[in-house]
């Protein structure tokens, strides 16, 4: 129920706000938790489309393919450090998946 009350919620935040990337990465977290990875690659695509400057939306993308694709996940996080090397999260995850020392 929690869920459904969420997507509602997300949903509704698109409809006034087609372009808020937060909201997409939040659909794209919603159905990673329901065990929808399609759906959520087409969530996490979007969001990127909408702002190709957002770090964070590589960097969960990247995340979130590790286990299935590390080159294309290591694309994406390498594009979120180039736009934000100063993100902690962004670094953290760039020097352990992606430069390990």
């Amino acid at each position: 129920r929690n869920i459904k009350k969420a997507e509602f919620s997300i949903m509704s935040v698109l409809k006034s706000n087609p372009s808020n990337v937060e909201a997409f990465l939040g659909m794209a977290k919603l159905y990673t938790s329901q065990g929808n990875p399609i759906k959520a690659m087409q969530y996490f695509d979007e969001a990127i489309k909408r702002n190709p400057h957002h770090e964070r939306a590589y960097l969960e993308r990247g995340i979130f393919v590790y286990k299935i694709d590390k080159e294309r996940a290591k694309r994406d996080i390498t594009k979120a450090f180039e736009l934000n090397p100063y993100n902690p999260k962004v670094n953290q995850f760039y020097k352990s998946l992606v430069s390990p020392q």
